[in-house]
């Protein structure tokens, strides 16, 4: 069987506005992480949702896929969300 890819959500680096005034020191990026779906056969693997505004901009795509949280096997986080 073939492996799927299926991007969910894509994502961003800005600078935040509200943070703007702010040195960087205190982390004025505004970041989301690209969220991706890999399906092979039973296995069904979410990719880098850690870090997204809202947790709609996963769902959404998720369900428009067919895909319920609940049939989800799997979670890779490939790099580490905390600053």
């Amino acid at each position: 069987m073939t492996a799927t890819f299926t991007l969910l959500t894509t994502g961003y680096d800005s600078l935040d506005t509200r943070n703007a005034h702010r040195d960087g020191r205190e982390k004025p990026w505004h970041v989301a992480s690209t969220v991706s779906l890999l399906r092979e056969g039973d296995t069904i693997v979410v990719v880098d949702p850690g870090m997204v505004e809202d947790r709609k901009l996963i769902l959404d795509p998720l369900a428009a896929a067919g895909i319920s949280p609940e049939q989800v096997t799997d979670v890779v986080f490939s790099h580490p969300s905390g600053f």
